[in-house]
């Protein structure tokens, strides 16, 4: 014993003066004290070397030396100090709200509905400002919650301008946005100067300034070379939810062609609790339709409308009112002839045909004419015995 505890001063380098144990018990003593001292302190060694490395990993030192190198590679970039302090001040207020330095890094190793389901959860507070998505079904906005970009931009920031191409929409969380319309049509293209009279109509019914719940951004749904329509710039603080076209278009084949129609509808022509446009939508890929083939099927078919594709081909592959009125009548007496009474009728008819042929034929004949049982082509011959 005396052996182990001079093994332990030596080791651990504890002093301990001139007081040396005599006895057995004092021995154990002093090895219990010496241990006990020097794993509490290799705890707290420990403890410090995990604090720092986590700072210097995923903390908040890692951060301002991600940020420090972000600054390096614009400074050297020679961007504009608009672009620069724009690009700052997302990283700095992502990292306020997440406290991750990438969030997508951070559930990727989730399964997929594991990650839509957290994207939701982490959202529920911002889908609910859009009415929009109220009539949507839950899966739907899971997989545009799980879709969104978040974007933060300072005040009076340039979002985007007339002009510009970009196929996304943008919905606000919190913050005001300040949309106007370009004075100089010529800087659209042609859809957005066909577009103009739309334009003005919803800029009167929404007004300049968009609020947490509207969108903007919405016109690449229905253009197909995606310039800009309108300039949009933040007022104050903004956050932004970003939604991609062609993320939308993933998403919606998972929908109903019914829910599809009336997600594009809210979309384009309304915003918030505003209806600002009443036309009927017609889809993109239908209005590339060239007016000289649209004008010779109006010529075929005038009554139906263009707007309503699917309406048309039922009407195409419809059956006319003849073959309509014929199936029904078919159907109608073998029907019939299928039931408790027909069948009946042809017991009785069976067991008095051997006695009395000339009886069971006026029967059948008298069934015939009621309707109760249907007779196929083959009773007709002139070969049977009733033909």
């Amino acid at each position: 014993m005396k052996f182990i505890n001079l093994s332990n001063i030596s080791i651990l380098m504890t002093p301990v003066g001139d007081i040396s144990p005599v006895t057995e018990l004092e021995t154990i003593f002093q090895n219990i004290v010496v241990l006990t001292g020097a794993c509490f302190f290799a705890g707290i060694i420990g403890a410090f070397g995990e604090y720092f490395a986590y700072n210097d990993q995923s903390g908040p030192s890692a951060f301002r030396t991600k940020l420090q190198k972000l600054k390096d590679y614009l400074s050297y970039r020679q961007l504009p100090s608009t672009i620069q302090n724009n690009i700052l001040f997302f990283h700095k207020s992502r990292w306020n709200k997440t406290r991750v330095l990438n969030q997508r890094a951070a559930i990727s190793i989730l399964s997929s509905p594991l990650q839509m389901d957290l994207s939701f959860e982490s959202s529920i507070n911002v889908i609910q400002k859009f009415p929009i998505f109220i009539e949507c079904s839950p899966i739907i906005v899971k997989r545009i919650c799980h879709s969104f970009n978040i974007h933060m931009c300072p005040a009076d920031a340039p979002i985007y301008k007339a002009g510009d191409v970009g196929f996304d929409i943008y919905f606000i969380g919190a913050g005001l946005v300040k949309v106007t319309l370009p004075k100089d049509l010529s800087i659209l293209d042609e859809e957005g100067r066909a577009n103009a009279t739309k334009a003005q109509e919803k800029s009167a019914a929404i007004g300049l300034l968009y609020r947490p719940g509207n969108h903007f951004g919405e016109s690449c749904l229905d253009s197909s070379s995606g310039v800009r329509q309108e300039t949009a710039e933040t007022k104050t603080v903004v956050e932004l939810y970003v939604l991609a076209k062609s993320q939308l278009e993933a998403i919606l084949n998972y929908a109903p062609v019914r829910e599809k129609t009336r997600l594009l509808r809210n979309l384009l022509f309304k915003n918030g609790n505003i209806q600002h446009c009443f036309d009927p939508w017609i889809p993109l890929h239908e209005k590339a339709i060239g007016k000289s083939e649209r004008s010779s099927v109006a010529k075929k078919s005038s009554f139906l409308s263009w707007s309503k594709p699917q309406r048309y081909a039922a009407a195409m592959s419809s059956p006319s009112n003849s073959e309509r009125e014929s199936k029904t009548f078919s159907r109608k007496y073998r029907l019939l002839s299928f039931s408790a009474q027909a069948i009946q009728a042809k017991r009785r008819l069976s067991a008095s045909k051997k006695n009395y042929p000339l009886i069971a034929a006026v029967q059948m004949q008298s069934l015939v004419e009621q309707g109760q049982v249907h007779l196929g082509p083959e009773c007709y011959d002139s070969s049977s015995e009733f033909g």
